[in-house]
């Protein structure tokens, strides 16, 4: 079994070799989602004297059965993958033009747990082998935040090291990582100004400005839920985008009323725009959530709407950021760009 991210692609690699005489020439997988079949797929095995290999690309298609929710509850969404991967004595071709073929060895059973994550391009491919062969696979008790180069989720920090979190006064706050079965959302309070969460220490620096606190909440590269305030000052936008026409407004008496419209509006579309501000900061511990935040598909904000607070969807529309370090810019701050993920004016229909 491996929990395995489902945004980057992961190959379900398996090699049989000759048995009872026959060689697997061929595979057929069929894949599961939640004990529903989903798909049913065959190739023809890479030979090597009597051994085959095959490997199946299982990610793209499970992706489609997940997709993360948010309304300010921190629920483990994960989804369960299950196969039955079979080696027949056949090649495909010669199956379908009616060649007998029987199966080869036992079938190999696939367990795996689905979250809406990635691997990034040096980290290497998810295989299910060991690392450097492999990208390395979510283990128990694995965070699922990644933070600077003091943390990383691989070399944890040494001994009075510590992550750096920013978060308002009298605000609590959410810590992922994987218990071997789901994500586990700890919780720090509103007053804590350290947690420890699977032996590694987070600092939570408590920021105070004038400015109005916004939580951003996005889906991180391990598929978790993760919380990002920007405490400086925000700016809202409209765009709006209008189609005009010229009608005749004339009666059949050549008459007109100066009330309507001769040149009349229609298709008029809306939608608002959000700059947000982090405050100043004095690490670079967050350059690594900027980053997830600038490649996240699914993004939040809580604001209120409406007379009382509401989480509503955006999308982040900035595509480019210099990621700044406390060497190199003395003060770390960062201005991000967001949409509403929907037009202002309802058109669902």
């Amino acid at each position: 079994m491996a929990v395995i991210l489902l945004r980057s692609p992961y190959y379900e690699t398996h090699t049989q070799a000759q048995d009872s005489g026959n060689t697997a020439k061929s595979a057929t997988l069929e894949l599961s989602v939640s004990g529903t079949v989903i798909s049913t797929m065959s190739k023809d095995t890479v030979l090597n004297g009597t051994t085959g290999t095959v490997a199946f690309e299982i990610a793209d298609l499970c992706r489609d059965y997940l997709d993360v929710t948010f309304n300010n509850s921190y629920t483990s969404q994960t989804i369960a993958i299950t196969g039955t991967l079979t080696f027949k004595s056949e090649t495909i071709d010669d199956i379908n033009t009616g060649s007998a073929a029987v199966t080869v060895g036992n079938a190999v059973t696939i367990t795996h747990t689905g979250l809406d994550g990635y691997y990034e391009f040096m980290e290497g491919l998810g295989t299910g082998n060991t690392p450097p062969n492999s990208a390395k696979t979510i283990a128990t008790n694995d965070l699922l935040v990644d933070t600077t180069d003091i943390l990383t989720r691989i070399n944890p920090p040494t001994s009075g090291n510590s992550v750096q979190l920013y978060y308002p006064d009298n605000t609590a706050g959410v810590i992922p990582y994987w218990n071997g079965t789901a994500i586990v959302y700890d919780t720090f309070s509103a007053s804590d100004t350290t947690k420890t969460v699977i032996s590694t220490v987070f600092k939570i620096n408590r920021v105070c400005n004038k400015h109005t606190a916004y939580k951003v909440t996005f889906v991180n590269k391990y598929g978790a839920l993760q919380d990002f305030y920007f405490n400086g000052k925000t700016t809202e936008n409209i765009k709006v985008n209008k189609t005009t026409f010229k009608r005749n407004i004339a009666t059949s008496s050549f008459e007109y009323s100066k009330q309507k419209h001769s040149v009349k509006q229609f298709n008029t579309l809306a939608n608002e725009t959000l700059i947000l501000n982090t405050p100043p900061m004095s690490f670079d511990s967050v350059n690594e959530s900027i980053k997830q935040l600038l490649v996240s598909e699914q993004v939040w904000i809580r604001k209120e709407e409406g007379g009382s607070e509401q989480t509503i969807p955006i999308n982040i529309t900035d595509t480019q950021q210099t990621l700044k370090t406390g060497v190199n810019d003395k003060i770390v701050q960062y201005t991000i760009s967001a949409e509403y993920a929907f037009d202002m004016i309802s058109n669902i229909r």
